[in-house]
């Protein structure tokens, strides 16, 4: 749940985020008039001791490193767009052109010269087989394709019962 501040706590603790950590520029920031800085660095250390403007803070920072990490769908639909091809990856393709370049020599004969252009091309190329196989695999492991476990739940309650062959029964105690 989103904790509420008020206009200016909110700013304050936005511009805290925003700005490094740094508490007295927040403060400054947020519209707080003071006389100094000593007594913005005051207040703004009391405004950080406030259980609201911590819980804002943290509720804030949760859903930045949230964004940051990946989910497992996302992982998931990453992976089935890999193993299906659907996506590309550059790749730099060095092309040689040849050419000739006519030189004089020292004698002042001219002869020519056999040079290559080289080029430097991006190109979209789709994802190798071994990336597909890579990508069906993760999948599989996540889907436990090929483990060899099986879950067995049930009773595993055991009742033993002494039969002596004179017609009565014996049950042993628990104990």
């Amino acid at each position: 749940m989103k904790p509420e501040l008020n206009g200016k706590m909110k700013s304050f603790a936005d511009n805290y985020l925003a700005n490094g950590l740094n508490a007295t520029q927040a403060y400054f920031e947020a519209g707080y008039k003071v006389k100094s800085e000593a007594a913005a660095a005051s207040a703004a250390s009391r405004l950080l001791r406030n259980v609201n403007v911590i819980a804002y803070i943290d509720y804030q920072l949760d859903i930045i490193e949230k964004s940051k990490i990946a989910e497992a769908t996302e992982v998931l639909e990453t992976l089935t767009r890999i193993m299906r091809r659907q996506e590309s990856e550059d790749q730099v393709v060095i092309t040689k052109n040849p050419s000739t370049v006519r030189l004089e020599s020292a004698e002042g004969d001219y002869y020519d010269k056999f040079a290559y252009e080289e080029s430097a091309e991006v190109v979209q190329t789709r994802t190798k087989n071994s990336d597909v196989v890579r990508a069906a695999d993760l999948i599989g492991k996540y889907h436990k394709m090929w483990t060899d476990k099986f879950d067995i739940d049930g009773n595993m309650d055991l009742k033993v019962v002494v039969d002596y062959g004179d017609g009565g029964s014996e049950t042993p105690d628990d104990s």
